[in-house]
């Protein structure tokens, strides 16, 4: 994933995060696309609860995701060490 708000701010751009697995607590930051692809690692964030699912989304350096075994959408940020917020999810 990458900032959809940094899109065509430069160098925040470039960052890669990912998040490998179904269901856990850490997420891959990449400097930039080639390092993604030659999978060079730059920072490895561990949140602080588990995510589930693959709807995850960064926006505005913080990230959008299912909190496991909730109905919550979390959002975390300040490199992804804490929770900003949880909301349930409704359906209309």
């Amino acid at each position: 994933m990458s900032d959809a708000a940094a899109a065509g701010d430069g160098d925040d751009n470039d960052i890669v995060w990912v998040m490998k697995h179904f269901t856990g607590r850490v997420v891959l930051q990449y400097d930039s696309f080639n390092n993604y692809v030659a999978d060079r690692v730059s920072v490895v964030h561990e949140l602080p609860q588990p995510f589930y699912g693959t709807g995850h989304v960064v926006y505005g350096s913080a990230i959008y995701y299912h909190r496991a075994g909730t109905d919550l959408v979390v959002r975390s940020g300040a490199h992804l060490l804490q929770l900003l917020d949880d909301k349930p999810v409704t359906c209309n």
